[in-house]
């Protein structure tokens, strides 16, 4: 069983990975998927942090993927400036659609993590020391962050493109379809009990939820899901190269490293404007 402490700094862990401003690869993939407001990397991450001790609250952690759905549906109506360029990549612009479907996204998860956290601490506040709360408070990304990230996102996209990474909307449909449907089959086949039943059985009610809130139906909701999906899938074929050039190189560093080099070499390569959100 771990400390408390451990078990403080694990959950400070997972705040990180949904809110960090870093620019390890891992970060890079969840803000691929942010973007998209698909969001299978976020299951993942707070299963694990449901999952780590009883002592962390279960039920009361709740993502409101309804009025996330419903707040999604009606987005280029709350923002009539949605189609604005805020950035160029090369020849591709980043809309400010973009910006807002990123931000949204983390505004729903954030406002969770946080009355989470806040339980959490209210729970064992005799144990802790305030830097430790600090430490582990959950933080957001600012616009720039975003908008820099929505640029790094645009320029692996790119290279993905350019290395014909066999990724197109058909691609990404079946993709889309088999993961929905392999976390039926979940359901229907392993125990109730066991964690990857507990798992697909949180994305396929988020999804219905988020389906719920757009006011279509789940099979349409896939349909959005594997239009946006493109650019992450094609992304994490790059990487997957990438990686694959790393353990046959040289490189002196980590293999994160050896990405974040790879996006170093993008930035010279790829001109990047930038317009700003006003």
């Amino acid at each position: 069983m771990a400390k408390k402490s451990d078990k403080l700094n694990f959950q400070a862990e997972a705040v990180r990975r949904e809110f960090a401003t870093n620019s390890t690869k891992g970060n890079k993939k969840w803000v691929a998927v942010t973007i998209i407001a698909c969001l299978i990397i976020a299951i993942a991450v707070v299963f694990a942090v449901r999952s780590m001790d009883d002592d962390l609250p279960t039920d009361e952690y709740s993502v409101d993927w309804e009025g996330y759905g419903e707040a999604l549906a009606n987005i280029k109506e709350t923002y009539p400036d949605h189609s604005k360029i805020i950035a160029r990549v090369k020849d591709n612009d980043i809309e400010k659609l973009d910006f807002y479907k990123h931000r949204l996204v983390q505004d729903y998860m954030y406002a969770a993590f946080v009355e989470e956290f806040e339980e959490y601490v209210e729970k064992h506040k005799d144990s802790l020391t305030q830097e430790q709360i600090e430490e582990s408070r959950p933080t957001r990304m600012t616009d720039e962050e975003i908008i820099e990230n929505l640029i790094t996102v645009e320029m692996g996209y790119i290279a993905a493109l350019e290395a014909d990474v066999p990724i197109n909307y058909a691609i990404a449909q079946t993709q889309m379809t088999n993961l929905y449907a392999n976390n039926l089959y979940v359901l229907k086949s392993e125990d109730k009990d066991s964690d990857i039943y507990k798992s697909a059985k949180e994305f396929v009610d988020q999804i219905a939820l988020i389906a719920k809130g757009m006011d279509i139906s789940v099979d349409e909701y896939l349909v959005e899901l594997s239009r946006d999906s493109m650019k992450s899938m094609a992304i994490t074929m790059i990487e997957d190269r990438w990686q694959t050039e790393f353990r046959n190189s040289n490189f002196d560093g980590t293999i994160d490293e050896y990405i974040d080099y790879c996006y170093e070499v993008l930035k010279q390569k790829y001109t990047v404007v930038m317009y700003g959100l006003e």
